[in-house]
C-alpha cells in the first residue's frame, strides 16, 4: 500500500492506484487539470485527434503538448499501470511513433480547444510539418516492469508516472510525479 506523510499538516495520503476504483479518463483529467505545473513551457491540449499510419489502424492521442517557443511537440498516451495486457497500448505507440496527419487538420483541431493559439497557427503548421512528435507514456503509476515493456518495444518512447493520493478524508489533493517528463532543453 502505497501513503504519504505531509509532516507539515501530520495528514496521511493514500495513493489511489490502491484503490482501483478510478478510470483512465480520471489521471487524463488530473493531469489536464496540472497543466501548468507539470508542463509549464507547454501548451497542453486534450486530443483526440485521429493520427493514421502506414500499416496500423487509426489512433487518437489523449493529449498533446505544443512547446511555447514552437520547437517541440509531444504526443501523451495516458494509460494505466495495471492493465492486464499492452497490447492496446502498443498498438497505439505504433501509430503515434510514425503518425501519418495533415499539418493544418492538427493545428485547427488544437486551436478549436485553445483559442489562444489561433494567433500561432502558422508556427503549429510549421512544427508540425517539419518535427516528428516525442511520445510519451503517462502512467497512473510508475510500474518498473510495464515500463520497461514499454522502453524494450519502443526505445524512443519516454514513460513517466502522475501518482495521485487521497487525503484519508476524502480530497485528492497531493501528487507525485515520477520518470522522463517531456521538458525543454535550455542552451547556453
Amino acid at each position: 500500500m502505497s501513503k504519504a506523510l505531509v509532516v507539515r499538516y501530520n495528514t496521511w495520503y493514500q495513493g489511489i492506484v490502491n484503490m482501483r476504483n478510478y478510470y483512465e479518463s480520471y489521471v487524463e483529467q488530473q493531469a489536464l487539470k496540472l497543466a501548468t505545473s507539470l508542463f509549464p513551457d507547454f501548451y497542453c491540449i486534450p486530443c483526440k485527434f485521429s493520427f493514421g499510419h502506414a500499416t496500423a489502424k487509426n489512433r487518437e492521442a489523449d493529449i498533446i503538448l505544443v512547446s511555447k517557443k514552437f520547437n517541440k511537440w509531444v504526443i501523451i498516451e495516458v494509460e494505466l499501470s495495471t492493465k492486464k495486457s499492452l497490447k492496446h497500448t502498443f498498438d497505439q505507440l505504433e501509430v503515434f511513433t510514425s503518425p501519418i496527419f495533415t499539418s493544418g487538420a492538427l493545428a485547427n483541431d488544437l486551436i478549436r480547444k485553445n483559442k489562444n493559439l489561433l494567433l500561432y497557427k502558422s508556427q503549429l503548421i510549421n512544427l508540425f510539418t517539419n518535427k516528428a512528435p516525442e511520445v510519451t507514456v503517462l502512467l497512473d503509476h510508475l510500474n518498473e516492469k510495464v515500463k520497461n515493456k514499454i522502453i524494450s518495444r519502443f526505445p524512443i518512447v519516454s514513460v513517466c508516472a502522475l501518482e495521485i493520493y487521497k487525503e484519508f478524508d476524502g480530497d485528492y489533493n497531493m501528487y507525485l510525479v515520477k520518470g522522463e517528463y517531456p521538458h525543454l532543453t535550455i542552451s547556453w
